[in-house]
């Protein structure tokens, strides 16, 4: 059965899909963000098996991201996303229950394999939809709410998931599930919510007229990937942005494995802090949808996307830095929401760019790349940050600084303009691109 077209939207109307979409994606996510650690605590496992974990995340999707990149070029942004939600089900259902490593091990690996799956593909799927349409349609303020959408919503669920835990603190529950188990099965349930609201919403811009069959899939992601590899090797601007995404991978795997342990040591334990962190992440995260909100205008007053990208990123190294010299509760949690909030406006300034280097039948792939280098830093980050913490909270956040400002430095290279590739002729726009490239 053909896919429904999407060329009678409107962007006004894509744009609402959008964000809705990306909405009910991030929600469950924001759930789980505040107790994900601490879970992991309450069940035994030290930091330094944790930062492993994480690392196994990391390398999964490194594993993973292109040839599931590429698969959305080839199969479809719908039909990738579909698969997606229903992996992550498995996969936080089973982190909910689980309480040994191995356990948990497994519920990463799934997990990871939705994370690749889902990177990319909704808002290579808003980019073509809208250009479809309008083909010269102004795509940043789009995308800009989109990062805002997402960041909200895991900030409302971050406020929830934090406090569940200790609202059922009182509650009998079975050996398997525990309190901080809660907001994981909450997360299945509107993941599957999430999932009903993609096939209902997200029609690909071009109706399906052949439907290649799975060994025509499998022959063709290895030339779509190839050709993502080609078109970064080649071009300045990507590999900058590319490479100041690494630095950016290291600095979210700092956060996510040093801040819930130090803010609870802080807080007073990690059972009574769960509920003051989820306050602190939903303000790290509303942070996070201002700046994101605030990117266009950041970038008209700087007069330029790439300057106000670099400008912000070398305020995340101050922030950073500031962190590891605070001595109090207050200033170090100012600080934490201030990373997030030049993220914010850097994120979608930094997506941007490479769109504009980028043609429809490789879009999905070169957003994998970006994610591929990103989880690459992530890697390192997770495998040194908690062991140099281990001594010591400062030195882990002196070296996501220190990164930080790497990455300001490579973004300080671009253009102050970054000029659109144009599309070939007869160049795929909106799916199945390295199918039709393949036959050309």
């Amino acid at each position: 059965m053909s896919q429904p077209a999407a060329r009678l939207l409107t962007p006004v109307q894509v744009e609402r899909r959008y964000l809705l979409l990306s909405a009910l994606q991030w929600l469950p996510v924001g759930l789980v963000i505040p107790v994900m650690v601490l879970l992991m605590r309450a069940r035994g496992l030290e930091l330094p098996v944790v930062g492993l974990l994480f690392a196994l995340y990391s390398a999964v999707v490194i594993v993973l991201e292109l040839p599931t990149g590429s698969l959305a070029d080839v199969l479809g942004r719908r039909a990738t996303l579909i698969l997606s939600r229903l992996l992550f089900v498995v996969g936080i259902v089973v982190f909910a229950v689980a309480a040994e490593p191995l356990a948990f091990a497994a519920a990463i690996v799934v997990s990871a394999t939705a994370r690749a799956l889902q990177s990319g593909p909704l808002e290579a799927w808003y980019v073509d939809t809208v250009r479809a349409s309008e083909p010269e349609a102004d795509i940043r303020r789009g995308i800009s709410r989109g990062w805002a959408v997402e960041a909200s919503a895991i900030a409302i669920g971050a406020v929830g998931g934090g406090f569940m835990p200790g609202l059922l603190a009182g509650l009998a529950l079975n050996g398997l599930v525990v309190p901080l188990s809660v907001p994981f099965l909450l997360a299945a349930g509107l993941t599957l919510a999430s999932l009903a609201a993609v096939t209902a919403f997200m029609s690909e811009p071009v109706r399906r007229t052949v439907r290649p069959s799975a060994g025509a899939l499998l022959r063709d992601v290895p030339p779509t990937i190839a050709a993502g590899l080609q078109l970064a090797g080649r071009d300045r601007t990507i590999r900058l942005v590319l490479a100041a995404g690494m630095t950016f991978g290291f600095i979210l795997a700092a956060l996510e494995v040093l801040s819930p342990v130090h803010f609870a040591a802080l807080l007073g334990g990690e059972e009574r802090g769960s509920g003051a962190y989820g306050v602190l992440v939903a303000m790290a995260f509303i942070g996070n949808a201002g700046g994101s909100a605030i990117a266009p205008r950041a970038a008209a007053v700087v007069r330029s996307g790439p300057r106000a990208t670099a400008l912000f990123s070398g305020l995340i190294a101050l922030a950073l830095a500031g962190m590891a010299l605070g001595n109090s509760f207050a200033i170090v949690a100012l600080l934490y929401v201030a990373v997030y909030l030049f993220a914010g406006v850097a994120g979608p300034l930094k997506s941007e760019t490479l769109h504009r280097r980028v043609e429809a039948d490789r879009r999905a792939t070169l957003l994998s790349v970006a994610s591929l280098t990103q989880q690459l830093g992530g890697l390192v980050g997770a495998l040194v940050v908690p062991t140099l913490a281990a001594a010591g909270f400062a030195g882990g956040w002196l070296l996501a600084a220190a990164a930080a400002l790497v990455g300001a430095g490579l973004l300080a290279l671009l253009p102050a303009t970054i000029p659109r590739i144009s599309a070939r002729p007869g160049a795929y726009s909106g799916q199945q691109g390295s199918f039709v490239a393949a036959k050309r």
